[in-house]
């Protein structure tokens, strides 16, 4: 997709991080804009939104789930009679529950991080395809993990598992599309440490799943280290920019921290050897 202007873009977790950086990125290309997220109270998408209309851009602010699938049909239906077409969908939205063992998980948390992280995937790109179909160009991209689609990280279980099924789902997606000459593209955004409100992510858990541990179980500094590992990453505005390049080269893999092949090349290396994996 050489050309964005005018093209109408989906962005869910459109208010902050990198939806927000990939909101303001594709606004310079020209881009209308339509920006989800699940705030109730929506102060950082109202923001957001505000911010970009004064800049010129048109756009279209929804509070809305993706884990919900009936939510993303009437989001679909909404932008078409708004817009009357997508060309754009970013399947961005994405929460964690880091610092607690597996085995101290309940069936709350594993379906909320599934939910938004894998069904919220789902549910975006089913409910925007008919329309990517009707384009003339169109691209989906999905944002996975630079390490956590390619390994197993003690302490960040559902997150692992979700973005492992997120970058096969992706994959799938592409050599589906692929195969068939479709004119829609796909492009994988794999983010390492990039500041963001993902540590956050507790704010936005819906009281239907809540967290049954009264005690927070990771060890002591944890959640301090984590923090400290995301700002001191890579800013918001340059992997925007990095997934920007890779839309308009319609290339797959969008990386933003070269040391993730260093990963991902062990862990490929230990599985063809049989070895453990390290821990």
């Amino acid at each position: 997709m050489e050309r964005l202007e005018g093209r109408v873009a989906v962005i869910t977790g459109g208010a902050n991080g990198i939806g927000a950086a990939l909101a303001r990125g594709l606004a310079g290309e020209g881009c209308k804009l339509v920006l989800v997220d699940v705030e109730v109270e929506r102060p950082a998408l109202d923001a957001i939104a505000k911010e970009l209309r004064a800049n010129g851009t048109e756009v279209m602010a929804e509070a809305a789930d993706v884990a919900s699938w009936d939510a993303m049909q009437a989001l679909a239906t909404k932008v078409q009679e708004e817009f009357g077409g997508t060309q754009l969908v970013v399947a961005n939205a994405g929460v964690t529950l880091v610092g607690r063992p597996m085995a101290m998980m309940s069936m709350n948390d594993w379906n909320w991080v599934l939910g938004v992280n894998l069904f919220g995937v789902i549910h975006t790109v089913q409910a925007f395809m008919p329309k990517l179909v009707a384009a003339n160009d169109a691209q989906v991209v999905i944002t996975a993990s630079g390490v956590c689609s390619f390994m197993g990280v003690g302490g960040n279980g559902p997150y692992c598992a979700s973005k492992a099924a997120v970058i096969s789902y992706a994959e799938s997606l592409y050599r589906e599309l692929a195969a068939a000459k479709s004119h829609i593209h796909v492009t994988a955004l794999c983010p390492g440490a990039v500041p963001a409100t993902l540590g956050d992510s507790e704010k936005r858990r819906p009281a239907s799943l809540p967290d049954l541990l009264e005690v927070d179980p990771a060890p002591p500094g944890f959640r301090e280290m984590l923090k400290k590992m995301r700002d001191d990453g890579l800013p918001p505005q340059d992997a925007a920019q990095i997934c920007i390049d890779a839309i308009k080269t319609n290339q797959f893999y969008a990386m933003t921290h070269s040391d993730a092949a260093d990963w991902i090349k062990a862990r490929g290396e230990d599985a063809v050897a049989r070895r453990n994996p390290n821990v």
